[in-house]
């Protein structure tokens, strides 16, 4: 490939009427040598690599070449593993978080029926000592009615109270 530059030059001054001058310009070819010399024409293109065969600075880049893109493939293998083992790992993790989830619903309902039944075992039992406080308040007026009234009817309200307690005692023990 020749690169061909071509010149222009002036003719003398052309009248101002179109059609009056034959030509306007002339053009030259250039037909001077591309290059002045091997070496320059190696330093603007470079090394001559033979078409039978490859140069040994040329071997060494694209070997070179083919070890970095085996360099690369290794580590996009490496990264793709990681990335898997990561996501391995989220899905395990999400597993036990929605399985601890699970624990901590039914944690959360069965305190909430532990806390209804103590709140019932605590109104049963402060409703028996009401009872038995009931009890002892009527014991010690039985007591007073004993010394006004005879043994025989004081001794039949006492039995009839004496029940009571027992019943209301054995409720108090029960829970």
């Amino acid at each position: 490939m020749r690169n061909l530059v071509i010149k222009t030059r002036e003719l003398l001054p052309v009248s101002p009427l179109p059609g009056n001058s034959p030509r306007a310009d002339v053009g030259e070819i250039d037909t001077r040598a591309l290059f002045q010399s091997v070496r320059d024409t190696v330093s603007l293109f470079g090394d001559v690599v033979s078409p039978r065969g490859k140069t040994a600075v040329a071997k060494k880049k694209a070997a070179a070449a083919d070890e970095e893109l085996l360099e690369a493939e290794a580590q996009h293998g490496l990264m793709v593993k990681a990335r898997l083992s990561y996501t391995q790992q989220l899905r395990t993790t999400e597993a036990a978080k929605a399985q601890a989830q699970r624990e901590l619903q039914m944690a959360e309902k069965t305190l909430e029926q532990l806390n209804h039944k103590l709140q019932t075992l605590t109104d049963s039992k402060e409703a028996s000592i009401a009872a038995t406080e009931a009890a002892k308040a009527r014991a010690v007026e039985l007591e007073e009615e004993r010394a006004q009234l005879g043994d025989e009817t004081w001794e039949s309200a006492l039995d009839n109270e004496r029940e009571l307690f027992k019943s209301t005692a054995a409720e108090l023990t029960a829970f």
